[in-house]
């Protein structure tokens, strides 16, 4: 996640750019917090500019003249960012099952994809097990990885490989797939 601020001086806005995969998903959940957030200034807008990035755009009344600066305390955008950061977090990672190409036992993955089949979990497909154990210690959500959503045809053909013992074919036709992608 980027989040860079600029004063717009011919605007007299502050310019709060947020960027994040987690926007791209859940945008609307973001804008929802913004407006909860009682501390957020009148006349405030937010809006998508591309997949994955938002403005929020805040109107400055009083500016310090003399010294040609604004101050504005940004720690409410922070604390809404954080909490809706932690939020799509735990919500991907609660309908989300990781499976290892390589360094995961058959029978564990398996076991893995029967939960994901009947909880209807998404699957993230890894390069490997350990990049997955790395990335959990570290809190890091940045993985070589193939996101496939629930019931998608590239869904069920990891699921069919998996439980017809097919790690070969499964691999083959996943690996070209994986890239190194950051969730927040």
């Amino acid at each position: 996640m980027k989040i860079s601020n600029e004063f717009d001086k011919d605007n007299f806005r502050l310019v709060v750019e947020v960027q994040s995969n987690l926007l791209k998903k859940y945008y609307n959940n973001f804008v929802g917090l913004l407006k909860k957030e009682e501390t957020m200034p009148e006349g405030y807008s937010v809006s998508l500019v591309s997949p994955g990035v938002a403005k929020i755009l805040i109107p400055i009344t009083a500016i310090d003249k003399e010294r040609e600066s604004v101050g504005f305390n940004i720690g409410p955008i922070i604390g809404v960012i954080d909490r809706f950061t932690s939020s799509a977090l735990k919500y991907e990672l609660e309908h989300t099952e990781f499976i290892p190409l390589n360094g995961y036992p058959l029978k564990n993955l398996k076991e893995d994809i029967k939960v994901s089949v009947s909880k209807k979990r998404n699957l993230c497909v890894l390069e490997d097990y350990e990049e997955y154990l790395r990335m959990e210690a570290e809190k890091k959500f940045i993985f070589t990885q193939s996101y496939l959503e629930y019931g998608s045809s590239d869904w069920a053909d990891v699921v069919l490989d998996i439980l017809g013992d097919n790690l070969d074919g499964l691999r083959e036709r996943m690996t070209p797939q994986l890239k190194l992608t950051e969730w927040s």
